[in-house]
């Protein structure tokens, strides 16, 4: 079998020599590059390990080496993580996009798994796996969103684990360094630029979750002892990567690059392996059907390369300009550093050449995919952060190999994890403003007013289906309304006022469609905070709800806000009819406080006047990008 290290039993591993055994291992074979050695696959100890030097320190006890402060600095990584906990806690509990595509077509008609349905294509991709992780979720919470997007945070610490286990020792790059790179790694990782596939958590669970399996793959492939083996146990992780989502792809050659790393001599586990990675492509786009509205008309070099280096730089600026520099750079000096790092210590490099190519040639395929009409700027959407952060995280630990113990290298560290660290709140602002939007169309589900909003588009035709099934908004995990929707509120309950609250009612919005009657304004009680907006008809009966919580920045300049804060902004959304409306606001304790103003609404526009096909939207624009779907070959 095929072998490329020698495992010392005193320190860190090194190229064994092709023509004469290593030494401490009589078979010139050796195992992987760890924090510490293990004995020689022979089970004979070598004369050395019988001498004692009497200079040399006593060994650390192992609870010494927690007491580090590089190991503690280490417990830092806890930040960004939480972080990314609290955006997607604060997320709306209704699903995003192709969510409402994806889940149903994996299902029989009564809501059972359909294994058969999960392996077509979808934009270009086979998401079979991620569509299982929908069911799961819903069976356990009735699909939420924000419940996923923490199965997706689970998904990228199991990430962090795997890519610590392919970090170089400590004492090869030096401890600080390792502490450096780690927590640097940490912060791309959950950098808030990727806010898109955490808080839109079915995106995340597709993306990642390919990433995870590449990983996965490039640790089995890099860190087995034998080649033979190791690539046994990658390719099944490559072929649930293909699975997962398109760019999951391009673990292939990646296995190919890898095995001509670890047996520069071409053998029958590199044709093996090569001859896997045509058949996965070849098969995969036999019947692959390029979305149209996701392709460029033509294969225009330039805009592929522009493209592809927006997605790379993505995780540090969301400029495209400036990401097309930050991108072209990162690939050159991943190179030169793969380079220096292959030569320094070729084992240890090789998952890191192996994890800078994935995330290379998968940001070519969106380049390729997302060109022609797409926006200019699509290349730094916010979904594509992953593939950015594991780029610089490769090129990271390429630098620390290739320049070991050298200052410079904890130095980028630093300054790489601190960017990724403050970037991307401009997409964390982007989709903070959409989450109210979303619990508006979890409340126009209730009320059966669906079509046409943003990112439900022809989907309001499921929504029986949803309901028959309980999945969420039709669940228990309802909250929007506080339970009211149906009720009767009597007017002796209701609080003509209550003292320092404040509040307008702005008017009527322009609906997604005729059948919908949408209201705006703001309210704030000092001391009581709101817990839901209630829309009543002239009988007192809860007819619609809002979604309570956006900004109001115009208040500052017109009195202030009663509460302190501007989260006070409303939109309520009941199904039209004429009558006139009353809005009423209940409180955490309770307490129900009647808005002094009415609506007076004449019902419905005729059908000759707004088709019900029709819809207008009133919402801010939307990202091209977002309002297609999530992708082509890997893009979306």
């Amino acid at each position: 079998m095929t072998s490329d290290v020698d495992l010392q039993p005193d320190g860190p591993a090194r190229t064994a020599p092709t023509s004469t055994p290593a030494p401490g291992n009589g078979s010139g074979n050796g195992g992987h590059h760890g924090d510490a050695g293990s004995p020689s696959d022979t089970g004979t100890p070598s004369d050395a390990d019988d001498v004692v030097d009497p200079d040399a320190p006593p060994p650390r006890r192992w609870w010494r080496r927690f007491l580090d402060l590089a190991v503690l600095a280490q417990v830092a990584a806890i930040v960004p993580v939480a972080g990314m906990v609290a955006h997607v806690l604060g997320a709306s509990k209704t699903q995003w996009f192709d969510y409402w595509q994806l889940f149903p077509g994996g299902l029989n008609p009564d809501g059972t798994l359909a294994p058969r349905s999960l392996f077509g294509y979808h934009e270009g991709h086979i998401i079979a796996l991620p569509r299982v992780a929908y069911w799961a979720n819903f069976e356990l919470t009735s699909g939420l969103n924000t419940t996923l997007g923490l199965f997706v945070v689970g998904m990228v610490l199991v990430q962090v684990v795997l890519l610590r286990r392919m970090l170089p020792t400590r004492g090869s790059i030096g401890t600080w360094t390792f502490t450096a790179v780690f927590l640097a790694g940490v912060a791309l990782l959950f950098s808030p630029q990727g806010i898109h596939n955490y808080a839109r958590s079915m995106s995340g669970t597709a993306w990642l979750m390919a990433n995870l399996f590449a990983i996965a793959a490039l640790l089995a492939a890099t860190k087995v002892r034998w080649l033979e083996l190791g690539m046994v146990i990658a390719m099944p992780l490559a072929v649930l990567a293909t699975f997962s989502y398109g760019s999951g792809l391009m673990i292939w050659p990646v296995l190919v690059v890898i095995c001509c790393l670890r047996a520069p001599r071409w053998g029958i586990v590199h044709t093996v392996v090569a001859a896997a990675a045509i058949a996965a492509v070849s098969l995969y786009f036999f019947n692959y059907d390029k979305p149209a509205s996701q392709s460029s008309p033509r294969l225009d070099l330039s805009d592929v390369g522009r493209r592809s280096a927006q997605v790379l730089g993505s995780v540090l600026t969301t400029n495209p300009d400036t990401a097309v520099v930050v991108g072209l750079g990162a690939v050159v000096v991943a190179g030169f550093l793969a380079w220096q790092a292959v030569r320094s210590d070729r084992v240890a490099a090789t998952p890191w050449v192996g994890l800078g190519v994935y995330a290379v040639l998968a940001a070519g395929m969106i380049g390729m995919a997302r060109g022609g009409v797409n926006g200019d700027d699509i290349g730094v959407s916010s979904r594509y952060f992953s593939l950015s952060a594991l780029l610089f995280f490769a090129l990271l630990v390429l630098g620390a190999i290739g320049f070991a113990r050298d200052a410079r290298a904890a130095l980028a560290a630093c300054v790489v994890g601190g960017l990724a660290f403050v970037s991307g709140h401009d997409s964390v602002a982007h989709v903070d403003r959409w989450n109210h939007g979303q619990d508006e169309l979890a409340i126009a589900m209730r009320v059966g007013v669906s079509k046409g909003y943003p990112f439900f588009g022809g989907s309001y035709r499921i929504v029986p289906k949803l309901e028959e099934w309980g999945h969420y908004p039709f669940s228990d995990d309802f909250d929007l309304d506080c339970g009211r929707l149906g009720d009767t509120i009597e007017p002796d309950s209701l609080l003509a006022e209550h003292r320092g609250a404040r509040g307008d009612i702005d008017g009527r919005l322009t609906s997604y469609n005729n059948q919908a009657l949408r209201i705006e304004g703001w309210v704030g009680i000092p001391d009581l905070p709101v817990k839901c907006i209630l829309l009543t008809d002239s009988s007192g009966v809860v007819v619609g709800a809002g979604a309570y919580g956006s900004e109001r920045a115009e208040l500052l300049m017109s009195g202030g806000s009663p509460i302190g804060t501007y989260d006070v902004g409303f939109v309520a959304v009941a199904r039209d009819k004429p009558d006139v409306f009353e809005l009423v606001v209940e409180t955490t304790t309770g307490e129900l406080v009647a808005m002094p103003d009415e609506i007076v609404s004449s019902g419905p526009a005729p059908e000759d006047e707004n088709p019900d096909d029709e819809t207008v939207d009133a919402s801010p624009p939307l990202d091209p990008s977002e309002a297609e779907g999530i992708g082509a070959v890997a893009g979306g």
